[in-house]
């Protein structure tokens, strides 16, 4: 057999020169044992092993000498161990095999072929060109690549091995076929790795000798490659193939075949596990609500919880019929055997889901073997973790989409519901976004408004127009010198005229649409037109600068806007505050809306706060809350109104509803509403409330100062009373309290309201 490469630059020619000379220098300094001085002699009858040996029938004839000279290289005491034998770099081309590397290949079967894993023209023939630099050119080029087998084991399992090759023994040697290379063509191929082309034109086929041979070891790296595959795999957002991916390695670590995997995923906050739904169903041998999930304490033993979420390590049995009938752990199946591991995976300390290993065989897993998973679980912990935030974000994005800002007290709600859907959706993708809806919560609605807020921005509005018009009229009466008999000027101020007095006499919003109007489509553009010397284009300029927002014609109005903006910042912020306070009685759904002054909506109930208990004594405290917070609310601003650009006060308002209602989110107006004919009534005394008369009287039920307490029995009132007696004790307060009829309301009819002054 032709020992020879396919397609490279070199010809083989297998010498052991180097040791021979070896040999012969430890003869000639009398260092060489009997053994070694018997070799020698008998090596000067085989020339060839030193000279070269170019075929496959002479290195036959010469093995029984070369195994004799390769023994040193290859010691006995090894031979079991390390994964090694003589070859010529880049082939398959082997011998002097240790018994570990001969029991592998037995192991692989007669027909395997080994195979360096992606190894083409370009892996093989620049690299061997790249060797001539580097031994006859002297170059130095860096040519480390790792090249690995692929070798399969008596189960059919494929392991990774990693090429080390010792070529201390080699000698590259041209022949007259070989170039004499330039600086610049050593630098055009420096230059041009790729081009295949230009390196076989510089190194032609068989223009060099590799004379001598290389040592070969090989490193088994099959987990570590295991690992590195993994990593790839999830380097994107696709976690379709995580649990096989899993089980690839974990089978691996463990060299056997058959092990299975499962995950749960762990919120330290609830303390809670739940099935992972990122896109489909991962496995998992354990019981577990798949939507709610369920408390660690309730599937696991306490002692196995510790280690898993306090201790961070792993609980290991060898023996599933040791634990099941202990019920230690819920699992689904209760007919298991074999040998089971839980183990942690920890992110920055904190377990973020538990990884469950079984394996049919008993003591293939236990918590000696355990310590192997060390080498994967940090990856797989940096994996899971970034999925987890991807998946996160992904919901939160949906949220954020469908939904907008959600309170915290539901958003585990928009939570679920977008998590189903991004589950169901990848794998039908005829999902659709199911209705957030929450029954049998009861309604708390409160409102601080400023009172005489419309005619004080009426006021300011009509301040502001007619100091402009009436600068307006006299810049244009200068024009009248300029422009005599000019039928259009006439016009202008004659409108001006008749709009002063208009606004003088009964100023409305028609009013302020029309002055604008002409305004802005008439006297501001023939202005533009028609000023017509510089003092003059001086008096235009400075009468267009007033007309700027923050213009001598907006100043009432901008005074008007900071009073109310003072007024609803002064609100929000008391009100926010106490919020806080009342999230602590139980978890609630709260929005508020500025107008001119702040309204609330508090919804609580059994289904916004599952994992609490509700009771009438929560509802309760929580209208003490509201009462509390709107007399904050009062009392801070009516201290303050003398201080404001407008003296503006303000009213309160509470409405007091028993019955329990159901809201749905309205996915057009982004908001929560009441669901139902019935709960509809709601909302229509929500609406025109405040509004609302004592019943024959003009009297609004509203008042400033006050708050007003809308009601429909009297235990309700009494309910209040009891509220403003414990206030005043606390606080030392005194109220006064007055009750009226509310007048008749479209459909609603017999409500009352309970004043209270302060």
């Amino acid at each position: 057999m032709k020992i020879d490469y396919q397609d490279s630059p070199f010809d083989v020619n297998i010498s052991f020169e180097a040791l021979i000379k070896d040999l012969q220098l430890k003869v000639e300094q009398n260092t060489a044992d009997e053994k070694e001085r018997l070799l020698f002699i008998e090596l000067q009858g085989y020339p060839a092993i030193k000279d070269g040996i170019m075929d496959g029938v002479e290195f036959d004839t010469c093995f029984p000498i070369i195994d004799r000279l390769l023994r040193p290289l290859f010691p006995e005491l090894l031979t079991h161990n390390e994964i090694k034998a003589v070859t010529i770099p880049y082939t398959d081309f082997f011998f002097y095999h240790t018994e570990r590397f001969k029991s592998i290949l037995k192991q692989a079967g007669e027909t395997f072929q080994l195979d360096i894993r992606n190894l083409d023209v370009y892996n093989s023939y620049i690299p061997l060109c790249c060797i001539i630099l580097n031994e006859h050119y002297k170059v130095q080029l860096d040519l480390y690549k790792p090249l690995f087998y692929r070798i399969p084991d008596s189960h059919g399992n494929y392991k990774t091995y990693r090429i080390l090759y010792n070529a201390d023994f080699i000698d590259v040697i041209p022949t007259s076929r070989a170039y004499n290379l330039q600086d610049v063509d050593i630098a055009r191929l420096i230059d041009n790795y790729d081009d295949i082309d230009l390196w076989k034109k510089m190194f032609p086929p068989k223009s060099y000798v590799l004379s001598g041979f290389a040592i070969i070891n090989l490193v088994d790296v099959t987990v570590e490659s295991a690992v590195s595959t993994f990593k790839e795999s999830f380097i994107g957002n696709r976690t379709e193939h995580l649990i096989e991916q899993t089980e690839t390695i974990i089978n691996t670590i463990f060299k056997v075949s058959n092990l299975r995997c499962g995950l749960l995923l762990y919120k330290k906050e609830e303390n809670k596990l739940y099935e992972v739904n990122f896109t489909k169903s991962f496995p998992t041998f354990i019981s577990i609500d798949p939507m709610q999930g369920n408390l660690a304490n309730e599937v696991l033993a306490p002692e196995i919880c510790h280690l898993l979420f306090e201790k961070l390590t792993y609980f290991a049995t060898s023996s599933l019929k040791t634990i099941v009938p202990q019920k230690l752990i819920n699992f689904k199946n209760l007919s298991f055997s074999g040998s089971f591991l839980l183990v942690p995976v920890v992110y920055e300390n904190e377990t973020i889901a538990v990884l469950e290993v079984y394996c049919p065989q008993e003591l293939v897993l236990n918590s000696i073997s355990a310590q192997k998973l060390d080498i994967f679980m940090g990856y797989l912990s940096e994996t899971l973790h970034r999925i987890i935030v991807m998946h996160q974000n992904k919901i939160q994005a949906m949220i954020q989409d469908h939904y907008t800002s959600i309170h915290e007290s539901v958003y585990w709600k928009f939570h679920q519901v977008v998590e189903k859907y991004i589950q169901k959706n990848d794998l039908d993708s005829s999902g659709s976004l199911e209705s957030i809806v929450f029954n049998n919560v009861y309604a708390l609605y409160g409102q601080v408004d400023i009172k005489g807020s419309s005619e004080a921005r009426n006021k300011s509005v009509e301040l502001d127009l007619l100091l402009q018009l009436h600068e307006l009229h006299a810049l244009l009466s200068t024009f009248n010198g300029e422009l005599k008999e000019h039928h259009e000027l006439y016009l202008l101020l004659r409108t001006i005229t008749n709009l002063l007095t208009e606004i003088t006499n009964s100023f409305d919003v028609n009013t302020e649409q029309r002055v604008v109007k002409f305004l802005d489509e008439e006297a501001h553009g023939w202005l533009r037109k028609n000023h017509v010397d510089e003092s003059m284009n001086m008096d235009v300029v400075e009468y267009f600068r007033g007309t700027e927002l923050n213009g001598k014609f907006h100043l009432k109005r901008q005074a008007y806007s900071n009073t109310v903006d003072t007024i609803n910042s002064k609100l929000s912020n008391i009100l926010d505050d106490h919020q806080k306070e009342a999230q602590n009685i139980i978890p609630h759904y709260f929005e508020r809306y500025k107008t001119d002054g702040v309204d609330f909506n508090l919804y609580v109930g059994a289904e916004i706060a599952p994992r609490h208990t509700f009771t009438d004594e929560q509802l309760y405290e929580l209208r003490y809350w509201q009462l509390i917070t709107l007399i904050d609310m009062v009392t801070a601003l009516q201290n303050e109104k003398h201080d404001l650009p407008y003296p503006l006060g303000v009213t309160g308002l509470i409405l007091v509803y028993h019955s329990p209602l159901s809201i749905r989110f309205r996915m057009d107006e982004k908001r929560f509403d009441v669901d139902g004919s019935y709960n509809v009534r709601y909302e229509v005394i929500k609406k025109r409330i405040d509004k609302a008369r004592i019943k024959g009287s003009a009297r609004r039920i509203v008042e400033e100062g006050k708050i007003s307490v809308v009601y429909y029995s009297d235990h309700e009132k009494d309910e209040y009373l009891n509220y403003l007696d414990k206030l005043s004790k606390e606080r030392k307060l005194t109220f006064q309290t007055a009750n009226y009829l509310v007048e008749d309301l479209q459909n609603v009819v017999g409500l009352k309201v309970l004043q209270i002054s302060f």
